[in-house]
């Protein structure tokens, strides 16, 4: 199972630390990236708090050199609820 929120989050925070390690403000990438971005929506979904479009996530992963996949997998990995087995109900969330 997976904590979606958890799940944006991890994604973002690896978006963020690509575009950092770029050494770009928000408001440098938008320039840099012909205005396609805006330093808004990249703010957002760094922290998590808006969507991002598979399509648009692929384009910026892309952009800054990210293999998509590898992105994905580890947010999984940082998202995921334990389940544990119960003798009476098969699989239930950890608490």
């Amino acid at each position: 199972m997976i904590d979606t929120e958890a799940f944006g989050k991890a994604v973002g925070a690896t978006l963020r630390q690509a575009r950092e390690s770029k050494g770009l403000s928000l408001s440098r990438m938008r320039v840099k990236s012909g205005g396609r971005w805006s330093a808004q929506a990249l703010g957002s979904w760094e922290r998590g708090d808006r969507c991002l479009a598979v399509e648009k996530f692929a384009d910026l992963a892309q952009w800054y050199g990210l293999d998509a996949h590898a992105v994905l997998a580890e947010a999984e990995r940082a998202a995921s609820i334990p389940l544990q087995r119960t003798a009476r109900s098969g699989v239930r969330r950890a608490a």
